[in-house]
């Protein structure tokens, strides 16, 4: 009794690892009459078998039939299975043949390793996978995504059909033409985004060429002229087409970087700005006189010091020679030609204020000093009109003056004029219909940059209040051209913003903002008309 106990217990206990066995491997259960046959077919060669269990157990004979059936079964099942297995590695073989460019074997990889349940398919679908690898293991590591999508239904059809317990050969053949079909599918993709790379690298060959050919083209070009010179075909055109007397000639200044060496021509009508031969030296508040064809460029300063000496330029040679320097150092001083002489009066120097007058004549190539203003005066505005010289405001190291005054060269003394309306510096002259233009600047009773704008009238004589600009502005530049005056740059109010505007003003149309884009910022420099 005690033997036939025991020997149920451990029937229990190999039926339980039977169990457990079949859970981790995946088998389908067939029963302990299974588990028998199997140990019958398979000889000696397992250890898991009843007979290597000394239980007491002895089935009846009758089953032993029953036994070799289901062993015979099993076996029939195995090799099925196993079939399956090897024509689908041949499957997977031809899939491997892929192109690298159409293959995908991280997605194929991940899809074999967790989705195939057969233990002996795992095996074969792992060396297919090595062996593919193996053949492409420089692919790229992003593909399309199309491709990618393909991959991944191939993979997962595989990894059904190796679960499939109903599969047939017929439908081995059909997968495979599917699969076929889909390959070719991808490989005409592929075979099109080849063609679609190779024309984009031909074009990016040409365009690199063609860059090497416009950087020779440009260092040749750079080679035979200097940049800031004049383009002598655009100089010509100009010329032709308008004369010196359409131009308005801009000298120096500051662009909110650096104080300019620049001379440039500009046309107002065509908005074109033609760079000429530059001074030696950058230069802001100097003063600009026309005499026979030339510019003359009295005195101003770099923003570290001021200047005593005068450049001429000469139109005709695009050429700049050096005169006779100034008695003194100074800047934003006024300059004008009366009867083929130049005067230069007023300025400073930084510490003081001037109320000097120096003439300068050609035939005698030197400066010559004169009766000297009734008020030192920086920043001023000067103009000369039938055949007098008016100084008009400015600061004498005090305060901002709203007087005036005028020398008659045939006269040995200044007379005062009338006074304007407030104290004014910083601002601009400019002549126009016999009229005196006093423009912008700082203003002492706003204390601050105006737009506002007063004329003289000699034969009245007083100063009258007339239409403003559209821009409060000071240390600007002005000049008349055609009837009107143009009025460029300069600084807007207390921060010191340059303006790039250019503003024209008409009798009967008053101030109009111009829609000039060639000129740029710039203040403290000169304007003038040859």
């Amino acid at each position: 009794m005690g033997n036939k106990h025991e020997g149920k217990v451990k029937s229990e206990k190999v039926a339980k690892s039977y169990a457990d066995m079949v859970k981790k491997n995946k088998f389908e259960e067939v029963g302990k009459e299974d588990v028998d046959a199997e140990h019958v077919s398979s000889g000696n060669e397992s250890s898991n078998g009843f007979d290597d269990l000394d239980c007491g157990y002895t089935p009846p004979e009758r089953e032993e039939y029953a036994l070799s059936d289901k062993a015979v079964e099993m076996n029939q099942r195995h090799s099925d299975k196993q079939g399956k297995v090897h024509s689908f590695n041949w499957v997977l073989e031809g899939h491997a043949a892929l192109p690298a460019q159409q293959w995908n074997p991280d997605l194929y990889a991940n899809a074999t390793e967790t989705e195939t349940s057969d233990a002996y398919g795992s095996k074969y679908a792992q060396e297919a996978k090595c062996t593919i690898l193996d053949g492409h293991s420089n692919l790229p590591e992003t593909l399309d995504a199309e491709v990618n999508q393909l991959s991944l239904g191939h993979s997962n059809l595989l990894v059904q059909l190796l679960e499939s317990e109903s599969c047939t050969e017929a439908k081995l053949i059909d997968v495979a033409k599917e699969l076929s079909g889909r390959i070719e599918l991808m490989e005409k993709k592929q075979a099109w985004s080849n063609k679609e790379v190779k024309h984009l690298q031909g074009l990016n060959e040409r365009l690199l060429k063609r860059i090497v050919e416009l950087k020779g083209t440009v260092k040749t070009l750079n080679s035979k002229i200097d940049p800031l010179t004049l383009d002598d075909s655009l100089n010509q055109f100009v010329e032709q087409c308008l004369g010196s007397e359409d131009v308005i000639y801009l000298v120096g200044g500051f662009d909110g970087f650096s104080f300019l060496p620049s001379l440039d021509s500009f046309s107002p009508s065509l908005d074109i700005l033609t760079p000429l031969k530059p001074m030696a030296v950058g230069k802001s508040y100097a003063s600009t006189v026309a005499l026979d064809g030339k510019i003359f460029v009295l005195g101003g300063g770099d923003g570290a010091c001021w200047f005593d000496t005068v450049d001429c330029y000469d139109r005709s040679r695009d050429d700049w020679t050096t005169c006779p320097s100034l008695t003194h150092n100074k800047g934003s001083l006024a300059g004008v030609n009366v009867n083929g002489r130049i005067y230069a009066f007023g300025g400073g120097d930084g510490s003081q204020c001037f109320s000097d007058v120096e003439i300068f004549d050609p035939t005698h190539g030197k400066w010559i000093k004169n009766q000297p203003m009734l008020e030192k005066r920086f920043a001023l505005g000067g103009v000369a009109l039938n055949g007098a010289v008016y100084a008009v405001g400015g600061f004498n190291g005090i305060q901002y003056l709203s007087s005036a005054e005028r020398l008659d060269p045939r006269e040995p003394n200044w007379k005062m004029l009338p006074v304007m309306s407030a104290g004014r510096g910083c601002h601009t002259l400019a002549v126009l219909n016999e009229r005196i233009f006093s423009i912008g600047g700082y203003d002492t009773g706003a204390k601050a940059m105006v737009a506002t704008v007063e004329v003289y009238e000699p034969r009245m004589p007083s100063w009258v209040t007339v239409e403003p600009m559209n821009y409060t502005r000071g240390y600007h530049s002005s000049a008349v051209l055609g009837g009107s005056i143009f009025t460029f740059g300069g600084v807007k109010g207390e921060a010191d913003t340059i303006l790039d505007v250019v503003e024209r003003y008409k009798e009967g149309c008053g101030w109009v903002t111009t829609g000039v884009k060639s000129i740029g910022r710039r203040c403290y420099c000169s304007a003038i008309v040859l």
